[in-house]
């Protein structure tokens, strides 16, 4: 027996080999976490794990309790939270280059820093060695730009490989990789990219384009994005006196992280050569990919561009690592609540929410507001008639006597009851013609017109309110045919014209920036056309509103562009600097050609803007996410807009001229910007006049008169008859308007205007 036991102490190890080949080679136990997404219906996230024991095979019977999950939203403290159900959800990696059906591309950098010569030559070496796996094979060069794929046959390699040459230009790495990698997500075949290169992206010149090149982020995302369908081989093709430390801020950390951003495990990454696992993958077999789906509850249900951030760990185990995953959705003018069905919310009721609102403004303003005018103008105003002994005062309309406690009005220099006032437009019976020398006034008596839409007084305030209300509502209705009715249409829009991952969010931030920007520059357009004396012009208004689309697109996609490129950290930052820009970009459209002077439209717009912003947050804060309460803010942000843009152009206004008569025309026309500006402001009919004559008045010349700015002061040069104070302007001698100034043109002429300086 001995010599038995001799022989079988010398063949054991040689069939411990042997032994553990017949029962497979085992895996290190593991809970890793690959991937997560919000389910949009359930109102849970799905995160995608891997839970594989000792047999390479997924643990039986996971449940929550095995399982420790946190959640970290924006930059906040990560919190735990509940786990709801655990699925299982066997995936497994079937990639077999010898029974799969494989698109293999080497993506190559070509520009001159690149050892090309040593990448092809590592090309041709795997060629030759694997050339009867099955699968299509290309190469794709890049430098500054992506050149086209060159079909490879892998038994003559060298027919595609001979003519390639160094490319000028430096390597744009993350531009090129990302384009490949969003030109494979609606791809059916599995995917083995090579990627040679030395890690270095240098962003091409766009000749002053305001372009945001694509960050590592963009890249890791859109790897992240393709899923199991994804095998990454990176390879470090510089030379070796190039060689370095692949410390986190070397060109090379890029390539070793790479891969890891794929759910598999097989790739990986080599310097100077192919990495290990390309040989491992060449007829192996299946391998697990996800075991499980865990359904957890984020702590909020509103997505609004926030990164999520999840980590996992093996709650039986004290020093198991953390595995993470990340993604974002939605953004702070267009956030997601998961939960609940979009498709099923009519976008009917926010729109007729939102007409109401308009309308309902209206009716305060045109209907309420002139009922509490009368009562504050009655309780200021208005008196008993007292009469005296001996003395008969007549109705200077009816020539009635007035009888002793009538209502009369006292600001008129006649005793007028309170029923003429109103008869006369609510005003004394002789303005405006009591500011001339026919009767002897002191020029008051002109009341405050009731008329909503007479641009006189507080009404002007009032329509500027209520025009930038109606702007947000117009912005709200665009907004709810191109983006409520056309989601699917702009989700096929943003896949095909962009590369990246979060393209859709993208090109949604730009429609509701356009759709804001045409309705409310439209409103404000028209507003201020009606404001000035001039005729209003259909072309100024539809230019202004085009670029005022223009510019709010910009602005809030840009904003979003600030988000993504990590510039900022907080989509509330980028929507203030959205907010912001839109403000100032509306203040200056409004400037143009306009009677609004370039500063303070510029100053109106950047108040506007800020107030505006933190009118849609606190709406969005304290009435939620959804559509009536995004109508409500929408027409709150643009009657505030409005109302400051009017407020802070108004102070800053210096030189006004007042429509005294004919009464229903009663306005006042800013001059500062014309003034400063040294323009001759023309009076007249001539429809081009800064101070337009729209009414008939045939004493009234088509250039009438002039007035100019010189040294500080203010002059009138008359061209035709023009009495200032009831004094006739002799022939073309120019005179120095005084705050107050009566002009009247024409001794026979019912147009008079009033000069004001501040």
């Amino acid at each position: 027996m001995k010599p038995l036991a001799a022989l079988f102490r010398l063949l054991f190890p040689l069939f411990i080999p042997c032994f553990l080949s017949a029962q497979g080679t085992p895996c290190d136990p593991q809970i890793q976490l690959v991937s997560a997404n919000a389910d949009r219906q359930s109102g849970f996230v799905a995160l995608q794990v891997l839970a594989r024991g000792p047999d390479c095979g997924p643990i039986k019977q996971l449940e929550a309790g095995d399982l420790r999950i946190n959640e970290r939203i924006g930059d906040q403290i990560p919190q735990d939270i509940s786990i709801v159900q655990v699925i299982d959800s066997v995936v497994y990696d079937t990639l077999n280059m010898n029974q799969d059906s494989v698109e293999v591309l080497f993506l190559v950098d070509a520009s001159e820093k690149a050892q090309l010569p040593a990448s092809l030559d590592m090309i041709r070496t795997f060629l030759e060695r694997h050339n009867k796996a099955r699968g299509t094979y290309s190469i794709q060069l890049f430098s500054d730009k992506l050149q086209p794929p060159i079909p490879i046959d892998p038994a003559r390699p060298m027919d595609a490989l001979r003519p390639i040459r160094v490319r000028s230009g430096q390597p744009h790495l993350y531009g090129a990789l990302l384009s490949v990698l969003q030109q494979r997500q609606n791809a059916e075949n599995k995917q083995l990219i090579f990627l040679f290169s030395g890690g270095e992206s240098i962003a091409p010149d766009y000749g002053g384009r305001p372009r945001l090149p694509p960050t590592q982020d963009h890249v890791y995302r859109a790897a992240e994005a393709l899923g199991n369908k994804l095998y990454l081989f990176t390879i470090s093709n510089i030379g070796e006196s190039e060689l370095e430390a692949e410390t986190d801020g070397a060109p090379g950390a890029f390539l070793r992280q790479l891969p890891l951003k794929t759910p598999v495990g097989d790739d990986g990454h080599a310097r100077g050569s192919l990495p290990d696992g390309v040989e491992q993958i060449f007829g192996s077999g299946r391998r697990l990919a996800i075991s499980h789906v865990v359904m957890v509850k984020p702590q909020d249900l509103v997505f609004s561009g926030r990164t999520r951030a999840y980590g996992l760990v093996d709650a039986h185990r004290v020093d198991a690592d953390t595995s993470y995953a990340t993604f974002s959705m939605g953004s702070f003018n267009d956030p997601v609540r998961i939960g609940e069905l979009r498709q099923a919310v009519s976008w009917f009721g926010p729109t007729l929410f939102g007409l109401l609102g308009v309308g309902g403004l209206l009716a305060i303003f045109y209907f309420v507001v002139p009922q509490i005018r009368r009562r504050q103008f009655r309780h200021a105003h208005v008196v008993p008639y007292v009469s005296q002994p001996g003395r008969h005062v007549l109705d200077p309309m009816t020539r009635e006597p007035i009888r002793t406690g009538e209502p009369v009005v006292n600001i008129c220099s006649m005793v007028v009851p309170l029923q003429t006032w109103k008869d006369c437009g609510d005003q004394c019976p002789h303005y405006p013609g009591c500011t001339n020398n026919n009767i002897q006034c002191s020029g008051a008596g002109r009341g405050q017109s009731l008329n909503f839409f007479a641009l006189h007084g507080v009404n002007r305030r009032l329509n500027w309110i209520w025009f930038g209300a109606l702007g947000g509502f117009a912005g709200w209705v665009l907004y709810a045919l191109i983006a409520g009715a056309g989601r699917n249409w702009l989700a096929a829009a943003a896949e095909g014209l962009s590369a990246y991952q979060n393209a859709e969010t993208l090109l949604r931030e730009a429609v509701i920036g356009a759709c804001f920007g045409l309705g409310m520059t439209l409103m404000l357009a028209i507003m201020e056309e009606r404001s000035q004396s001039r005729r209003i012009s259909v072309r100024r208004i539809l230019l202004r509103t085009l670029l005022g689309g223009l510019a709010a697109t910009v602005a809030f996609g840009g904003g979003f562009l600030l988000l993504e490129s990590d510039v900022v950290g907080s989509p509330i930052v980028s929507a203030a600097i959205s907010w912001t820009i839109f403000g100032v970009a509306l203040g200056f459209v409004l400037t143009l050609r306009s009677t609004i002077e370039r500063r303070r439209g510029l100053l109106g717009g950047l108040v506007s803007g800020v107030i505006g912003f933190l009118v849609y947050w606190l709406s969005q804060e304290f009435l939620g996410t959804d559509l009536i309460p995004k109508v409500i803010s929408l027409l709150i942000s643009g009657a505030l807009l409005g109302l400051v843009l009017d407020t802070v152009v108004k102070l800053a206004e210096n030189y006004e001229i007042e429509y005294v008569s004919p009464a229903n025309y009663h306005r006042k026309v800013p001059l500062s910007k014309w003034l400063k500006s040294s323009w001759d402001i023309m009076i007249g009919t001539q429809p081009g006049s800064q101070v337009y004559i729209k009414w008939p008045d045939e004493n009234v010349l088509p250039e009438h008169a002039r007035i100019k700015l010189e040294g500080g002061r203010v002059y009138l040069y008359p061209q035709g008859e023009t009495l200032v104070n009831g004094q006739i302007i002799h022939g073309q001698k120019r005179v120095q308007l005084q705050s107050g100034d009566t002009l009247q043109l024409g001794r026979r002429s019912t147009t008079q205007m009033r000069f004001w300086e501040k």
